[in-house]
């Protein structure tokens, strides 16, 4: 569900940032993210997770979309390049980086 609501949140997040500014975007995937993730924590039963892991990614998604172009406006133009590259790439070194983790752990 995680997966689903970041697609409908990146697909979405491109209009919230128009609308709404690229602070404003980040500020409300913060707060969808937050929480989703109260939501997870206090989950008396595996619905509300699911409800909540489709907050986060909705969270996710939005924030997914604006970072790179907030990056990218804020940045000066001589390292604009290299500072969205950065990010992509911590990103996904952080994606693999879990999971490595992961397969530690079913071992």
């Amino acid at each position: 569900m995680a997966i689903a609501g970041a697609i409908v949140g990146a697909a979405f997040g491109g209009w919230i940032n128009d609308a709404y500014g690229r602070k404003k975007a980040t500020l409300l995937a913060d707060v969808i993210f937050i929480l989703g993730a109260i939501l997870m924590a206090a989950a008396p039963d595996p619905y509300v997770l699911i409800v909540g892991r489709l907050l986060v990614g909705l969270g996710v998604g939005i924030a997914s979309v604006t970072a790179p172009v907030y990056i990218a406006e804020a940045a000066p133009s001589e390292i604009r390049g290299s500072l969205v590259s950065t990010n992509v790439l911590m990103i996904t070194g952080g994606q693999f980086i879990s999971y490595l983790v992961n397969l530690a752990f079913t071992e």
